[in-house]
C-alpha cells in the first residue's frame, strides 16, 4: 500500500541533505562552495559533506561519535587548497537549509543560499588542526575556538519563534537561545575570529552544528570543513588538541541531552576553548537550564564542556589533550575509496540510516526533520 502524499511530502526533507556549507572565507570575501549535488571538490578548499547516496543519510549521529573517519570531515579527506586569512581577522561560514520552513524570512538566509538553515536548536563549534593538502582528518588534533551552547540570557524574538515552528521545532521555553538560533538570526552563517596570535601556516577548520531537534533520536551533527592559510607574524601553535574521534562521548552530555523532556539541563560538552581565543567574546556559549512549560530556573554559565562527562570546563583553559585514535584510514580510505575498513564503514553508516529512516517513519506526523 503506497503512503499518502502528505505522509511522502514529510519524508521529503528527512532524505534530502538537511544543511549544508555554500560558502567560507574572510567576512568581507566570501567564496562560494561547489554545489553539493554535482559540485566538483577537486582543487576547493571545501570539502564534501554528506548527501543521500546508497542509501546515506546526510548527517552525523551518536553511533558515529567515536568514529575519527566520519567526526573528522564527514568521511572525507582534508581539502587541497588554502582560502587566504589574517590572524586575528573576521571570518565567516555560510550554510544553507534543504528546505523552505525558515524562507518567509528572508534575514535569516546567506546571500549564496536558496533557504535558511531549518533547524533551531542545538550548538555551535569551530575547532582548527594544523594540516597540509589532502591531510586525513582522522589523524588530526582539533583544537576548539569556538563554543555556541544555550545562552538563558539571549532572548527568542517571536519572529524566529514562529519560523522555527514551522519546522516543528517549538521547543524553546523561557528566553533560552541555542547557538544554532544565534546563527539562524545572523544569516545562517557563523562569525568567528582567528586566533590573533596564531602561527602564519595552512589550517583545517571544521565547524559543526550539533543539532537538537530530533529529541529522542538525539542529536544530528554536520560537519562541513575549509583550509585556511593563516597569514601574519603570529607565533603561538594550536596546541595539543582532540582527534575527532575523542570530541565526545556516547554517553556524554550531548548525546544523553533530550530537549522534548519536561525538564533538561545541559553545561554543555566537548573540548574546552582555547587559550588562544581572547576574552572569549564569540567563544562562549553553553549555559546550564532546568525548564518546562510552567517553570523556569537556570544554572551556572560556562564555555564548553568535558568531552567525557558533560560538565562545564573553564573558559580559559587549554584544549583538552588528545584522547587514544580511533583506528584510522589510509588516504586511499575516503568515502570514494575502495578498501575494505571504508566500505565497513559505508555499510555501517547504511545500516544505521535504515534504522533511523525506519524509526523516523514511525514517529507522529508532522515531525520535525
Amino acid at each position: 500500500m503506497s503512503l499518502p502524499i502528505a505522509v511522502l511530502a514529510a519524508l521529503v526533507p528527512f532524505v534530502a541533505a538537511h544543511g549544508n556549507i555554500v560558502g567560507a572565507g574572510p567576512s568581507d570575501n566570501v567564496q562560494a562552495a561547489p554545489s553539493l549535488y554535482g559540485g566538483n571538490f577537486d582543487g576547493t578548499p571545501f570539502t564534501r559533506m554528506f548527501y543521500p547516496d546508497e542509501g546515506g543519510r546526510p548527517w552525523l549521529g551518536i553511533g558515529d561519535l567515536g568514529d575519527a573517519w566520519s567526526m573528522g570531515c564527514e568521511a572525507q579527506m582534508g581539502p587541497s587548497s588554502f582560502m587566504k586569512v589574517a590572524a586575528g581577522s573576521s571570518f565567516a561560514i555560510q550554510w544553507e537549509g534543504a528546505s523552505a520552513e525558515l524562507d518567509y524570512e528572508s534575514s535569516y538566509k546567506s546571500a549564496d543560499a536558496k533557504y535558511p538553515f531549518v533547524h533551531c536548536q542545538g550548538t555551535v563549534a569551530v575547532d582548527m588542526a594544523a594540516a597540509d593538502a589532502n591531510a586525513n582528518p582522522a589523524e588530526l588534533e582539533w583544537t576548539r575556538i569556538v563554543y555556541d551552547g544555550l545562552d538563558p540570557n539571549s532572548y527568542v524574538s517571536d519572529e524566529l519563534r514562529g519560523a522555527c515552528s514551522k519546522s516543528g521545532a517549538e521547543t524553546y521555553r523561557g528566553n533560552n537561545k541555542w547557538g544554532i538560533a544565534k546563527m539562524v538570526e545572523q544569516g545562517s552563517t557563523v562569525y568567528f575570529d582567528i586566533p590573533g596570535d596564531l602561527a602564519a601556516g595552512k589550517y583545517i577548520v571544521r565547524n559543526e552544528l550539533a543539532s537538537l531537534h530530533a529529541g529522542a533520536y538525539k542529536p544530528q551533527l554536520y560537519v562541513g570543513c575549509v583550509g585556511v592559510e593563516v597569514t601574519g607574524s603570529g607565533t603561538s601553535s594550536l596546541g595539543q588538541g582532540t582527534n575527532a574521534g575523542a570530541l565526545y562521548s556516547g554517553n556524554g552530555a550531548l548525546a544523553s541531552l533530550e530537549i522534548n523532556a519536561g525538564s533538561f539541563s545541559f553545561n554543555g560538552d566537548g573540548p574546552s576553548v582555547s587559550g588562544l581565543v581572547s576574552g572569549g567574546s564569540k567563544s562562549t556559549g553553553s549555559s546550564n537550564n532546568s525548564n518546562n512549560n510552567n517553570n523556569n530556573s537556570s544554572g551556572s554559565d560556562s564555555s564548553s564542556g568535558n568531552s567525557d562527562n558533560g560538565k562545564a570546563a573553564e573558559p580559559t583553559s587549554t584544549p583538552a589533550a588528545a584522547l587514544a585514535a580511533s583506528p584510522t584510514p589510509s588516504a586511499e580510505g575516503s568515502s570514494e575509496g575502495g578498501d575494505s575498513s571504508a566500505t565497513c564503514r559505508r555499510r555501517r553508516r547504511r545500516g544505521i540510516a535504515s534504522r533511523d529512516v525506519a524509526s523516523h517513519k514511525r514517529s507522529t506526523f508532522p515531525h520535525a526533520h
